[in-house]
């Protein structure tokens, strides 16, 4: 462990011990009270009992709940508060005085489903119940996940738990969701699930619109938690685990790749590279200096797993003047590999949160918030910026011997060894491969790559009901700050080539000289700063029993500066959302803001976004209100038209600019230079906003009781104005130049749908989860060229579509090639990919391209089950997708000239294989017929994954009385426990990068 990794972890250490010191100290203070036994009922409005009611204590932490006949006991100071909560019903605050001299009844009210503090929904800017919602709003507290699935990851939070969404955070197929963490946007790789409160997702723009040009895509919204009066706790989650890769590449070794060389070669017509004597060698391995054979993914650089561990640490109470909430978290990660720096390989990551609330006066409260994130790694520092993964999958296995024994050599000079990496061992290579992966991780020095994240937050509400009765204001200032710098050691060294010598001994010249820097060096620094600001003015007003009125207004902006970037980003919009519901079950939501853009010429600054939707509650209605099939049904429409320039990447398209060109003329025998001033850019004025036109109609629905629920959704989006260079647009004979305007456009449509259920069966509790999406997107308007064949054309076709050859298996013959269209791509011979000619004109060209498959899959299913029996719970999640295809054209699987073979090269055609290969003829050439974009390197990629399954126990109430702590859980998880796809060997691989991985934790949580 090294300085720094100390210093953090006894750093967090005494944070630990300073506040578990804190706790214990007012406990103490708090167990001096005279603590007395209050006892009493908790009824709804018809007087029925209500079971499971939570009651919270404020000054001395006690929780209670309440039985099947209603009653609670819990023992509390006579001068405190209490807090009842029930699901259904409006909170209620008691003082304990009223409940003394015997048990008193405590009547909740109740509230329409959908509307309750349980219903409360983030939104940009404000809150809103879910039955006030006209558009697709899901929302999840992070603590209810939290008691079955301790995965920490953010990003992956909603995958499979909302309709809506293809892979993590994919809107409807359209592109990746913006996330908005308090308030402001901002990246969210660094935080754990344990901090945030509450998670919500939002499709349509109905809601985002207030986030002006960012609104463009779906926005998931990020609350972290902060500390709330009567719910004073610790928690302390422990998990310790180990990753195993699910698979390498598997390339050929010295003896096979020999083989296959040779063979390419003959197909070429030359001489084979390697004698039969060489063959021979890599096959009996005679020799490791002559004949090297280096397998890099074997036990000589790879144990069988890389270890981690997650510590997280919560602290949060507060009373009606203040509350805070304190979190500490720290994750680790090992190394897979065992040489030298490579076994040293460590991520380290910790994270603090503090957020802070209190009262300024009556009228006023303050929050101010603080988050630092020091994310550091370990790792070796080879030259060129390559690591061992790259190194791998490039360099051949008998491109040199790894390392050279010197008793295998002879030295007649012994001052040319300058380092031994290991007794008695020098590292080999070549004139060519001056490097040597085993002397990147034992000799070239190590690497310290620093990420550093704070920010600050802070925020004013003002309660305004003395000037207007349920007027409120907030301000709110954010300053976030990212750095990045990397020290490291920075080593020359030496590698020795084997030259046969005199008889069979074997000699080595020396290539470089070892060079040992002995100082640390700063590389890459970056500096990045985020300020962001925003005033909102909120109404929110029940007029009688009917009439609910909820509004904003807002004034946003951001500034995102980057080192030496000439222009900072910057976001500016002015907002409102007004929503009004008559009698719980009419609902109409209009809103609009008015973005700013420095991207733009004046006058094209400014454009008005406008969303506006409805809601019909019809369960409400006297028709439905007593019916056995629905407790709750709901119809919501919504339109939304979106002004963007997020897809602008230039700031001055308006405006013409110029480069300097040089060229050379002739004129009287002698050469004389020009330098003619060229269009860099040719300036449109009359640029614009990029718009996105949405629709979404959809349904919401409770079924049996509240025990089954089901949403669904269909859209229509209308990308339209989207800003495209139009190169096609004036012909060559006037100069080649082209001019960015407003012109492509693109639409997605789908439905979505999910589908919950709880049930109960004995002691048995179980919570099934589908969720489904279906998007085909399309391509309305672009520029191309004027296609003569309409299959080549891009317009009308899928926007993520695959556009490639017809590949008609191999070329048999000589007579073959003969009567097949003539293949232009460079002369083709017998086991060549054959193409079909699509226009029949009896020729194989880029005329015969067309759609071969999309990127996108067009249908996506989450699957989530959760059971509980008694304290023994179980969690699966699972996900599946159709409709997709991918084409795979890496080095893995692309091979000619000196590339590095993988065991496809194995099944290649030859005229002995012929009936059987599965893989073009090999070639030493770039063989530009066979490596193209067509059906041949084209797979589906449907797949069925096991993304997760965990187990908890929950030690039972009885052992936990009289212990400090309240729930004590164990649990063991697996994830990606195993994939079923006809691609499932290329899905599960990474061939030149850190393999993927099948995980195995255990852990445990503590709430004290």
């Amino acid at each position: 462990m090294d300085l720094l990794t100390k210093n953090m972890t006894n750093n967090l250490f005494r944070l630990l011990l300073t506040f578990g010191m804190l706790c214990l100290v007012s406990t103490s203070l708090l167990a001096q009270k005279k603590v007395i036994e209050v006892l009493g009922t908790v009824t709804d409005e018809s007087g029925q009992a209500i079971e499971n009611a939570r009651i919270f204590s404020e000054s001395n932490n006690a929780k209670s709940s309440t039985k099947g006949d209603g009653t609670f006991v819990i023992n509390t100071d006579m001068n405190d508060v209490l807090l009842i909560e029930s699901d259904g019903n409006e909170s209620m605050i008691v003082n304990v005085s009223s409940l003394l001299g015997g048990s008193s009844i405590l009547q909740m009210v109740g509230m329409p489903f959908g509307q309750t503090e349980q219903d409360v929904v983030q939104l940009p800017f404000g809150t809103l119940s879910k039955r006030q919602l006209v558009g697709p709003a899901y929302t999840f507290k992070s603590d209810e996940i939290l008691e079955y699935d301790q995965r920490q990851g953010v990003e992956g939070f909603l995958s499979t738990r909302v309709p809506g969404l293809f892979g993590n955070i994919d809107n409807r197929g359209i592109s990746q969701c913006l996330i908005v963490v308090d308030g402001i946007p901002r990246d969210a790789d660094n935080i754990n699930l344990q901090e945030v409160e509450e998670i919500t997702y939002l499709a349509d723009a109905s809601n985002r619109l207030l986030y002006g040009t960012q609104a463009n895509n779906g926005i998931i919204l990020i609350t972290t938690k902060r500390g709330h009066r009567f719910k004073e706790r610790i928690n302390v989650s422990v998990e310790q685990g180990f990753d195993i890769p699910i698979s390498y590449p598997n390339f050929l070794n010295s003896y096979d790749y020999a083989r296959m060389y040779n063979q390419a070669s003959l197909n070429d017509g030359l001489s084979p590279r390697y004698d039969s004597a060489t063959l021979v060698g890599y096959r009996d391995r005679t020799n490791s200096l002559l004949y090297p054979d280096q397998n890099y993914y074997d036990e000589t650089f790879l144990r069988n797993f890389r270890p981690f561990s997650n510590v997280i640490t919560e602290f949060s109470g507060g009373n009606k003047n203040a509350s805070y909430y304190l979190n500490l978290g720290w994750r680790t990660t090992g190394s897979l590999i065992t040489v030298g720096e490579g076994a040293d390989i460590r991520s380290d990551r910790l994270n603090i949160r503090a957020n802070v609330d209190f009262k300024v006066t009556e009228q006023i409260k303050m929050n101010v918030d603080v988050v630092a994130i020091f994310d550091r790694s370990h790792e070796p520092s080879p030259a060129d910026g390559r690591d061992f993964w790259s190194d791998a999958a490039r360099i051949r296995p008998n491109d040199y011997p790894m390392l050279i024994d010197t008793s295998d050599i002879t030295l007649p000079n012994p001052g040319i060894i300058t380092n031994y990496v290991e007794d008695g061992k020098i590292l080999g290579g070549t004139s060519q491969f001056q490097q040597n992966i085993y002397g990147d991780l034992v000799s070239a020095g190590y690497s310290n790559p620093m990420h550093r994240t704070a920010q600050f937050n802070t925020g004013l509400d003002f309660d305004l009901k003395n000037i207007l009765y349920g007027l409120s204001a907030k301000a709110y200032l954010s300053f976030d700050i990212y750095n990045y710098f990397r020290s490291a050691q920075e080593n020359d060294y030496a590698v020795y080539e084997v030259i046969p010598n005199i008889g069979d001994t074997l000699r080595v010249k020396r290539i470089n000289e070892d060079v040992f820097s002995g100082s640390q060096v700063i590389r890459n620094q970056t500096f990045k700063r985020k300020i962001g600001y925003f005033g909102t003015l909120n109404y929110n007003r029940t007029f009688g029993d009917d009439h609910i009125l909820s509004a904003v207004a807002l004034a946003y902006a951001d500034r995102f500066m980057e080192e030496d970037e000439f222009y900072p980003e910057l976001h500016l919009n002015f907002a409102m959302r007004a929503n009004y519901m008559y009698k719980d079950k009419y609902i109409l939501q209009l809103s609009s803001a008015v973005p700013g853009s420095p991207k733009l010429a004046p006058g094209n600054r400014f454009a008005l976004s406008y969303s506006a939707g409805a809601a019909w509650v019809l369960s409400e209605e006297g028709f439905l209100s007593r019916s056995s099939v629905f407790n709750y049904l709901k119809l919501k429409a919504s339109y939304s038209l979106v002004n963007t320039d997020e897809g602008l990447d230039d700031y001055f398209m308006y405006s013409n600019s110029y480069i300097e060109a040089s060229d050379l003329y002739m004129y009287a025998n002698q050469s004389y230079g020009n330098y003619p001033m060229l269009f860099d850019n040719f300036g449109n004025p009359l640029i614009g906003y990029e718009k996105r036109s949405e629709s979404n109609v959809g349904m919401d629905a409770s079924l049996m009781d509240y025990k089954l629920h089901f949403t669904a959704n269909y859209f229509y989006s209308k990308s339209f104005d989207e800003v495209q260079n139009l190169d096609n647009l004036f012909p060559a004979y006037l100069g080649g130049f082209s001019i960015n305007e407003n012109y492509a456009s693109y639409q997605d449509q789908g439905a979505d749908f999910g589908i919950y259920y709880n049930g109960r069966a004995g002691e048995m509790k179980f919570n099934l989860g589908l969720n489904a999406i279906y998007s085909v997107p399309k391509v309305l308007i672009r520029d191309e060229p004027n296609y003569e064949e309409d299959y080549r054309k891009r317009v009308g076709k899928a926007s993520d579509a695959i556009f490639g050859y017809v590949a008609d298996g191999f070329f048999a013959d000589a007579d073959d090639i003969a009567d097949s269209p003539a293949h232009t791509f460079g002369d083709v011979q017998p086991g060549d990919i054959k193409y079909l000619d699509l226009n029949d004109d009896n020729m194989i060209d880029e005329k015969d391209q067309k759609v071969i498959g999309n990127n996108g899959s067009r249908f996506q299913l989450g699957i989530n089950l959760n059971l509980k029996y008694k304290n023994l719970e179980f969690f699966t999640q699972a996900i599946c997708q159709s409709g997709g295809e991918e084409l795979y054209n890496s080095e893995y699987y692309w091979i000619y000239g000196d590339r590095k073979y993988s065991e496809l090269a194995l099944n290649s055609w030859t005229q002995e294989t012929a009936e059987t290969a599965d893989y073009p003829r090999l070639s030493t050439q770039n063989n530009s017929n066979n490596f193209r974009n067509s059906t041949f390197w084209l797979e589906d990629n449907d797949y069925f994954t096991l993304r997760a399954v965990q187990v908890s126990y929950n030690l039972p109430a009885a052992i936990m009385n009289g212990l400090p702590v309240s729930q004590l859980k164990f649990y063991l998880r697996a994830q990606n426990v195993f994939t079923l796809s006809p691609s499932k060997k290329q899905l599960e691989l990474n061939e030149d990068s850190l393999p993927q991985f099948r995980s195995y934790s255990t852990g445990i949580t503590l709430l004290f």
